[in-house]
């Protein structure tokens, strides 16, 4: 019944948080076992958001030890469940992995190869999404993959145009970041005091 299922749930979620822990430590044997188990249960119990998030989880694994075709196979999965059941910000997760691992596997040189194109399509979907979601940090690693993408193609213009929107972004974030700082600081009766920047 529903206890079952709940004790299954939080065992699938101890899975993904000790391979989270390995993954941090670059123990990827230990990592990718833990999420494989986490994977299991997350099928078992038919919780597509859980199959979506450790498949993801996997991709990074792979991408991590350069595996680039098995990273890229998880992120196509974990980004099809997520289509499915709307998750918006899983999404431009995917398509930021899914751009980046492209890019990787595009190689040197400044041809406009086929990973190439697929990168700057994932990349353009991941802008998008997340300027119309407001995920102001996605919006940011969008710029940034899309200046990688254009310095490789010595697209100056464009390059340098993305490239001053991901600092424009990263410097947004760190402006709210000090407000947030300010204000709970404020808030605690203390004198508010900024990290340096």
């Amino acid at each position: 019944g529903f206890v079952l299922w709940k004790a299954s749930f939080a065992i699938a979620i101890s899975y993904v948080n000790i391979g989270v822990i390995h993954l941090a430590q670059n123990n990827y044997a230990e990592a990718l076992q833990n999420y494989l188990i986490a994977l299991k249960i997350y099928e078992e119990l038919g919780l597509k958001k859980g199959i979506a998030m450790t498949s993801n989880n996997i991709g990074v694994i792979y991408e991590e030890q350069g595996h680039y075709s098995e990273a890229l196979k998880n992120y196509s999965g974990s980004l099809k469940i997520k289509e499915e059941i709307d998750d918006k910000e899983g999404m431009v997760a995917s398509y930021i992995s899914m751009g980046s691992v492209l890019l990787k596997m595009s190689g040197k040189g400044s041809a406009f190869t086929n990973e190439r194109k697929q990168a700057k399509l994932y990349l353009n979907k991941a802008l998008i999404l997340s300027l119309e979601t407001g995920l102001k940090e996605a919006v940011k690693e969008s710029y940034h993959g899309l200046y990688t993408l254009d310095s490789c193609l010595n697209l100056s213009k464009s390059a340098l145009a993305n490239y001053k929107m991901y600092i424009s972004y990263g410097d947004s974030l760190q402006n709210e970041d000090n407000t947030k700082k300010m204000v709970q600081s404020e808030k605690s009766g203390v004198m508010f005091t900024l990290d340096p920047i």
